[in-house]
């Protein structure tokens, strides 16, 4: 028995011995300094942000007013043209595809052909603001306004930032002289708001048909947050790594006619048919929901945060 104990020790001292004479073989981290590019300058990228958010870019239901989608229409295009003029270097640098009639497709040819591209998404088209609400806004929604440390608008955080945030990166580093080692390419959205079908679904169907492959592709996603996790007081970029999905149902209800002077029962009738379909869809959605480990991670740690951060 002790011979026995006596090799088992040896060979966890052997063991302990490999595993550190093996980490003393890594080399040491060496973090590699950042390519020096001159600073942005804030105030101009912000009132980049605020004129952007003054074109009225709205996607718009099906059967909304004629009027109003001219307009919509008339405000891609004033957009897009903006950006021509606004990021010169991108604009003679990158080719642009118009893509569904509003959708921009940018590409930024790589230096080795060889490489996957990549794919970075955001979408131009916000929200309209309700009727009657226009008062609750301490800024008008598309004045553009800088006050008070902020930027006021509809598309500041959904997500005209991020197209604003794409270009002025690629506009610096092409007047620096960079190019890109594998292809880059931006995909701005008309109709995300509404369900994104004629907008990047038909960039994606695009991209399909010419057979391209892509390394990664990056859309919209979390925020950077001040206290979003217990013991980090530094903010936090919140990078998206799951997604809800989503159905869309129609259902259609047929009953015969009658009279109201003789009515059916209530659970007889079209209505009332309709009426309990609903409630058996809400008490038996047609999918399951659920978290998958990262995101139950995060949730967990944000319902922990301490309760000074949760303002």
């Amino acid at each position: 028995m002790r011979r026995i104990l006596i090799g088992i020790a040896a060979a966890l001292v052997l063991l302990v011995a490999v595993v550190v004479g093996r980490t003393l073989m890594v080399p040491a981290y060496k973090p590699v300094p950042a390519r020096a590019v001159s600073a942005f300058d804030a105030n101009t990228v912000a009132q980049h942000l605020a004129d952007a958010v003054k074109f009225r870019t709205i996607s718009w239901q099906e059967g909304a007013p004629a009027e109003d989608v001219a307009a919509s229409a008339a405000a891609f295009v004033a957009f897009r043209d903006w950006i021509e003029t606004t990021y010169p270097n991108v604009a003679k640098t990158l080719t642009r595809e118009i893509v569904s009639g509003h959708s921009v497709l940018m590409t930024w040819k790589g230096a080795d052909a060889a490489l996957k591209p990549i794919l970075l998404m955001s979408h131009m088209d916000v929200v309209p603001v309700v009727a009657g609400t226009e008062k609750n806004w301490t800024h008008d929604a598309f004045e553009g306004v800088i006050a008070d440390g902020h930027i006021w608008g509809r598309g500041t955080l959904d997500t005209k930032q991020g197209i604003i945030g794409m270009l002025e990166a690629a506009e610096l580093l092409i007047s620096k002289g960079f190019q890109p080692k594998r292809t880059i390419m931006f995909a701005f959205g008309h109709d995300e708001e509404i369900g994104g079908t004629n907008g990047n679904a038909k960039i994606a169907a695009l991209l399909a048909e010419r057979k391209v492959e892509l390394e990664f592709v990056n859309d919209e996603g979390g925020m950077i947050a001040n206290g979003a996790l217990p013991g980090v007081e530094a903010p936090i970029a919140l990078v998206g790594v799951a997604e809800k999905g989503g159905i869309t149902l129609e259902l259609t209800a047929k009953a015969a006619g009658g009279h109201s002077s003789a009515p059916p029962a209530v659970a007889e009738t079209a209505i009332g048919r309709l009426a309990h379909a609903i409630e058996k869809l809400g008490d038996e959605p047609p999918f399951e929901s659920g978290l998958d480990e990262t995101s139950r991670a995060t949730v967990w740690a944000w319902r922990r945060r301490p309760a000074s951060s949760a303002a």
